[in-house]
């Protein structure tokens, strides 16, 4: 069950991302993960931001957001599945959903940004239609994407 980001959840939505990213080798940083200690301001503080909680048994399992960049753009933010889950459709039901935010926040087009090694979610955005931008040279380590929704 998609449900919206609940104050209540916040420690237990931090540490389903923490567990999820060291998955992958990545560790808290405070630098790139201020936003979990703060969810309510650095998602809600804006209108046209929304954070997705997917919820099965009582515990989350999935999580996805949208965030305000500018007028036309969102980015797409924390984005992840639990390990057991994945392969169930989940991340799927979970971007459909927030696709749907972002019509209705009239956005024309949704960015984000991932690493090399997360493969599946690599694959998930071509499947889903993002294309794959040039590199920034700031962040080598990085990979960007973009899906444009104006005429979808």
């Amino acid at each position: 069950m998609i449900i919206p980001y609940q104050k209540k959840k916040r420690a237990e939505v931090k540490k389903f991302v923490l567990n999820v990213l060291s998955e992958f080798g990545f560790s808290y940083n405070k630098q790139a993960d201020f936003d979990l200690s703060e969810i309510e301001k650095y998602y809600f503080k804006t209108n046209r931001s929304i954070f997705l909680l997917y919820i099965d048994k009582n515990k989350i399992v999935g999580t996805i957001a949208l965030k305000k960049l500018d007028k036309d753009t969102a980015e797409l933010k924390r984005f992840y599945v639990a390990n057991e889950y994945r392969s169930q459709g989940i991340g799927r039901q979970l971007h459909s959903k927030i696709l749907k935010y972002a019509r209705v926040f009239k956005y024309k087009k949704i960015i984000l940004d991932t690493t090399p090694n997360m493969l599946m979610a690599i694959e998930f955005y071509k499947r889903a239609g993002y294309k794959r931008l040039k590199q920034q040279a700031k962040n080598l380590d990085q990979i960007y994407f973009q899906l444009d929704i104006g005429h979808q």
